[in-house]
């Protein structure tokens, strides 16, 4: 059997290694179920390597009734136009890069809702969810959902490797009731091409 080496072990690429963390406004109660809150997405002709994906979130100001919050990620397949709305990251020189001699990032877009849910441009996602986090609710404001890896955390066989028009997007169902902030942090390579060793 051949042995994979840990995405930890790998050396660094020429292509670049980088990370981008977004935060929300205070979001506005009543989202719709599974509604789009991040997306990321990847437009150039080279492999974008996703090694990290991270997710915290916390109440607002405005109480929740009991419930629970859910929040799914979802790989993007033929994304030809930006979704819209929210924010989106600075792209040029020195932004995600972790170290400055590296290229500034291929990446084409990611983009966070601030107040409400975020238009999802042209895109299809996978029907099923590559992961998944959640936590309850109650009426004292305690949606609170401490940073979770909703990819990475732990050795692995592969990144989530996205190709051209490729992506990730992060949907929510939260109570109606309550207003409340996230953040999402990714880290990620891009390469030429991605080939297990």
């Amino acid at each position: 059997m051949q042995n994979v080496l840990p995405i930890q072990q790998r050396p660094y690429n020429a292509y670049g290694e980088y990370m981008v963390d977004l935060r929300s406004g205070v979001m506005a109660a009543g989202l719709a179920g599974d509604s789009e809150i991040y997306q990321f997405r990847w437009s150039a002709a080279t492999a974008c390597l996703v090694t990290e994906v991270r997710l915290w979130v916390a109440s607002g100001g405005t109480s929740f009734a009991g419930s629970w919050a859910s929040f799914r990620l979802f790989a993007a397949r033929a994304w030809t136009v930006d979704g819209t709305g929210g924010a989106t990251s600075t792209i040029t020189t020195n932004s995600h890069k972790l170290r400055t001699g590296m290229p500034t990032t291929a990446i084409g877009t990611a983009r966070i809702a601030t107040t409400s849910v975020i238009g999802a441009g042209t895109k299809t996602l996978d029907a099923q969810a590559l992961s998944s986090a959640g936590c309850d609710t109650t009426a004292s404001l305690s949606l609170q959902l401490p940073a979770v890896y909703l990819i990475g955390g732990a050795p692995a066989r592969s990144p989530v490797i996205l190709a051209q028009n490729e992506g990730l997007s992060l949907v929510a169902t939260v109570p109606a009731t309550g207003t409340w902030v996230f953040g999402v942090s990714v880290r990620y390579e891009e390469a030429q091409e991605f080939r297990q060793p």
